[in-house]
């Protein structure tokens, strides 16, 4: 545990690119978390890979931010309303 909050710690301390994006859909993470969580643990699971289980937040945060990214690429490709970012919780 120590390490994770080293690891953290170390990683605001600096101007990450990774922890700004984390922190500007902080709400979409939160509103998409429970359903991926919940898929993510149902398939881990049921395909008995419990050495996986310390890996499911991750698995869950990089799933949740590959459908972020993807919804904002639909967004502007298809050019699509401003309001259609609030549907998840993204910021423009």
């Amino acid at each position: 545990i120590a390490l994770v909050c080293g690891l953290a710690a170390r990683m605001l301390e600096q101007e990450s690119k990774i922890a700004i994006l984390l922190g500007r859909e902080s709400f979409a993470i939160y509103l998409l978390n429970v359903p991926i969580a919940g898929i993510i643990t149902n398939v881990t699971n049921s395909l008995n890979l419990w050495y996986l289980t310390l890996l499911r937040p991750m698995m869950g945060i990089a799933v949740i931010i590959f459908f972020i990214l993807l919804y904002k690429y639909m967004l502007t490709n298809f050019k699509m309303p401003k309001v259609a970012y609030l549907l998840i919780g993204c910021k423009k």
